[in-house]
């Protein structure tokens, strides 16, 4: 929220909440298992209720926030109260003394995320406890802050990843650990969790979601990937949004070209690095065809996607190995729930490339094209594809 008005607040966060319910209920399938509720204006005397009828296990404080050097004042801002800021101690006391209240502890807050600026120091004390409001408070498991101002849209995004990974039933150590790709700020002042043994906290998601977890491919690509590029920014936003527009008039075809040099593979291995991290397809594929060959990287493929030993798939010749990998990719196990990125391929007129624009199966799932040509965006009849021209970059 910001400080700009009550219209404009709410408007923010409405749209934090959606994504946050939409990531969740994502990652947890069609489970009646979670419930994501909202409350628009914090209220103290209503916060104490509130947290006793829901009980609910995780709270995400989504304000504005300032240090004690702060221009306007310090702590979390909150619209309805007084100046508009809450002190620490008031705000710890109300959470921690209703928290504790709660008879069974099982039901009591476990997760505890304030999305806002400077916030680490107040999550540090929400996690430790102690004496406020002249009362000893036991502190909550875990606590999520932020050190240092934060940009929306990397609070977002880290709430966003956060809760998808949580619904998806991965442990709070490594949802906090893949939400943090999207942290902007250097991770030791950015989004800080406090509490031990992060990786014992886990929700438990639909059947559908735990079967999901299992089939997960990450294929030619490695979850390192995720760091090792920071001058594109906002390609990569670009490109995140692209993988996450499942609208009837969304484009399942994207091209990234240039001209060599200009960091195209290693964008692609970013983003799908993220994809994979943030749960976007079971099946995220990175795909280096750049001689036009395939024997190699589809007969490991093949393995990967279920294709049985004695079918004898190491011994076929490449045209049958590569229609039986694009039959598994077209049927309807995979279909709709794959994304691949298909790096530096050479030009479709070109005979080495021809097998691809012909015989891949693009309609079937999420398909991102490197190349130096422009010429893919010609493929398949006008308006498939969605384009993103590299002008110049910087490698770290």
């Amino acid at each position: 929220m910001d400080q700009c008005g009550m219209f404009m607040r709410v408007l923010q966060l409405d749209a934090e909440f959606n994504k946050v319910q939409k990531a969740f209920v994502y990652g947890a399938s069609k489970s009646e298992r979670f419930d994501v509720v909202k409350s628009v204006k914090f209220q103290l005397r209503f916060s104490h209720l509130s947290i006793g009828e829901e009980k609910p296990t995780i709270v995400l404080l989504s304000c504005h926030g300032e240090d004690a050097d702060g221009p306007d004042g310090a702590g979390l801002y909150i619209s309805n109260v007084g100046s508009g800021f809450i002190d620490d101690d008031t705000l710890l006391h109300t959470i921690l003394s209703s928290n504790q209240e709660v008879d069974a502890p099982e039901k009591r807050i476990r997760l505890l995320v304030i999305s806002a600026c400077n916030s680490a120091e107040l999550a540090k004390k929400f996690h430790l406890g102690g004496l406020f409001g002249g009362r000893q408070l036991q502190g909550i498991d875990f606590v999520i802050g932020h050190g240092v101002p934060v940009a929306e849209k990397s609070a977002l995004g880290f709430s966003e990843a956060l809760f998808n990974n949580l619904g998806l039933g991965k442990s709070l150590q490594t949802s906090f650990g893949n939400a943090n790709i999207f942290s902007e700020e250097k991770v030791t002042r950015g989004f800080q969790l406090f509490g031990d043994d992060a990786f014992k906290f886990y929700l438990t998601p639909s059947v559908e979601a735990a079967e999901s977890v299992k089939r997960r491919i990450l294929f030619g690509v490695s979850q390192d990937n995720t760091g090792a590029f920071q001058a594109r920014d906002a390609e990569l936003e670009k490109l995140r949004e692209w993988a996450k527009d499942g609208g009837a008039t969304s484009k399942n075809r994207m091209l990234v070209h240039g001209l060599g040099g200009m960091g195209k593979t290693t964008l692609g291995k970013m983003f799908a690095a993220w994809a994979a991290a943030d749960g976007v397809k079971e099946a995220v594929l990175f795909l280096s065809l750049t001689d036009g060959s395939c024997m190699g990287v589809y007969s490991e493929l093949a393995e990967a996607l279920g294709a049985k030993r004695d079918s004898g798939f190491q011994e076929m010749k490449e045209e049958d190995l590569r229609a039986l990998v694009h039959r598994l990719l077209a049927s309807e196990e995979w279909k709709g729930r794959w994304m691949v990125v298909l790096d530096d391929l050479p030009d479709p007129q070109e005979e080495r490339a021809s097998w691809i624009a012909k015989d891949f199966p693009f309609g079937c799932g999420k398909t991102l094209v490197t190349s130096r040509s422009p010429g893919w965006a010609e493929e398949g009849g006008a308006g498939k594809w969605e384009k993103l021209a590299l002008q110049g970059m910087t490698e770290l």
